[in-house]
């Protein structure tokens, strides 16, 4: 999958960020490679699914520093992937204030 890359703090951003947060569960990223670990799945969703329900409200970019996620042994989430998010994330409310 690829992610655009509009400006940080805008609308296209915004509605980038949650085209991820309305893909379903154990779907809103590629998986690991074959033979790699990954982020637990269940963990990233759930903080997706915050981000989701705060992105215009009280998420900061601590927030977005802060998330750790455990390992998958068998193809979770690749990490790149998530972790590129998560850093658009942060972007995205620091430009808009938080």
């Amino acid at each position: 999958m690829t992610y655009p890359t509009p400006s940080a703090g805008g609308p296209e951003a915004r509605a980038a960020l949650l085209e991820v947060c309305a893909r379903p569960a154990a779907q809103r990223f590629r998986r690991a490679p074959f033979g790699k670990r990954g982020y637990k799945m269940e963990e990233v969703d759930q903080f997706v699914d915050r981000v989701k329900r705060n992105l215009d409200t009280w998420l900061t970019t601590q927030d977005a520093q802060d998330v750790r996620f455990g390992q998958q042994g068998w193809r979770g989430y690749d990490e790149g992937a998530v972790d590129d998010w998560i850093d658009r994330v942060g972007a995205y409310v620091k430009l808009n204030g938080r």
